[in-house]
């Protein structure tokens, strides 16, 4: 494969997010009514009250009860993925 393929650095940069989110047991990372939703599976091994405080942290930043972190999608160069891959790095600084 050619490395300057748009396409597939787009494939690797959605697997990096894949990898991340299996990592962390986050069951779902989509875009859902123009904000980024990710849901955390029950064995999640990020720290509730570390993941309440990141949240509260952040300016329109939604925690659900069922689990459901939604965030506002900024108008950045990378979008969702460059997006879901900046959180969930966040998020493996909360495990424990």
């Amino acid at each position: 494969m050619p490395e300057d393929d748009e396409g597939t650095q787009r494939l690797f940069e959605i697997l990096k997010v894949k990898l991340r989110a299996q990592a962390l047991a986050v069951s779902e990372v989509t875009v859902d009514k123009g904000r980024l939703k990710l849901r955390l599976s029950p064995q999640t091994p990020v720290d509730p009250a570390k993941l309440m405080a990141w949240v509260r942290e952040r300016k329109d930043a939604q925690l659900n009860p069922d689990g459901a972190v939604l965030l506002p999608m900024p108008p950045s160069e990378g979008g969702a993925i460059r997006q879901a891959q900046n959180v969930l790095a966040a998020w493996a600084g909360l495990v424990g």
